[in-house]
């Protein structure tokens, strides 16, 4: 019989699995952003959140996150994780990139962003109503293209693999 893991365990656990998504989702991303790489400043009592990705340019602020509980209940999660990337994103478009289960590839991560977001990549006109608060999701390899074209990237002539 294996004892039971503290919450000391399972907190180091879940950060240990964390951080390696983060890594490998720089890792993929550097063909876009060749400067990217994982923060290590997430935000304190005298430093602004940076967001869990750092160095690919000044108009994107990232929240990964690999957490099994938003396989079963995706929508408030969700929506709260969309809230505060946007808050935290002070002007900056905020992504949240969701690990999928079951694929190891950060490219096939789900990549969430409010509606009103996606129309301003594509440059469509503003939505003016509540339905930019709907949530949209893509994988990570379908929004690099409009990232590109909305010239976020630092390569934006990179195609998407």
């Amino acid at each position: 019989m294996t004892a039971a893991r503290t919450r000391a365990q399972i907190g180091a656990a879940s950060r240990r699995k964390g951080a390696a998504f983060e890594r490998a989702t720089a890792n993929a991303l550097r063909p876009w952003w060749p400067d990217i790489r994982r923060s290590r400043d997430n935000g304190s009592a005298t430093t602004t959140d940076t967001g869990d990705l750092d160095g690919a340019g000044p108009g994107l602020w990232w929240s990964l996150k690999d957490v099994a509980a938003a396989h079963t209940d995706p929508p408030a999660l969700i929506g709260s994780w969309l809230s505060e990337a946007r808050e935290k994103a002070s002007g900056r478009l905020p992504l949240v990139v969701q690990k999928r289960a079951g694929h190891r590839d950060p490219l096939r991560a789900w990549a969430w962003l409010w509606l009103d977001d996606l129309v301003h990549l594509t440059g469509a006109p503003p939505v003016n109503d509540d339905a930019g608060q709907a949530t949209v999701r893509m994988t990570l390899r379908d929004l690099l293209p409009l990232l590109a074209a909305a010239g976020y990237t630092a390569t934006p002539d990179r195609r998407t693999p």
